[in-house]
């Protein structure tokens, strides 16, 4: 008798864009899923991109980019990747904040990817922890929350808490 071969579901990641996110660190890191996937010759995993209200987001190079569903309705997330290239953007920590606890995602997989970290610290997601950001805000990070650990490494890995610089390290971190 044949034995069912046990089909694990593919890790659906979610990349909330904010306002002015980098669109070469959504493709780099899609771009990477998306090659994975092709040399495995089998899903392994499928992303959504997201905004917190599931309008178009307008991209640091001025291009509005559609996104699937706003984050408070997404699917169940295997990790959320927030990108942000602007700390000064008009986002509502609030509604970031429920869109993470609607899905449970405060103690699953969270990446800040560029800025991302500091919608991360507003957040209250990165107490205490090492984490890094582009290295223009790395000041500011530092002085709004001193109890985060900042780094000027391309990238860190805090367990279930991960941070990249972005633009061409997003290629390194996500390899």
């Amino acid at each position: 008798m044949v034995q069912p071969m046990h089909v694990a579901k593919p890790l659906r990641y979610g990349f909330l864009l904010l306002p002015q996110s980098s669109m070469a660190d959504f493709a780099i890191a899609t771009e990477i899923l998306t090659r994975a996937n092709q040399l495995a010759e089998k899903k392994l995993y499928e992303f959504l991109p997201l905004s917190l209200d599931g309008q178009p987001v307008r991209l640091s190079n001025g291009l509005r980019q559609p996104v699937d569903l706003p984050l408070g309705y997404a699917p169940k997330l295997d990790g959320l990747f927030i990108l942000s290239d602007d700390i000064g953007a008009e986002v509502s920590v609030e509604e970031l904040s429920r869109g993470i606890l609607s899905n449970h995602l405060d103690s699953q997989l969270i990446v800040g990817l560029g800025c991302g970290s500091y919608w991360m610290a507003r957040a209250g997601l990165l107490g205490g922890q090492r984490t890094t950001i582009h290295w223009r805000e790395m000041a500011r990070l530092s002085e709004e929350f001193p109890d985060i650990i900042v780094s000027a490494n391309l990238y860190e890995n805090q367990g279930n808490r991960m941070s990249c610089a972005g633009g061409a390290a997003t290629l390194d971190f996500m390899l």
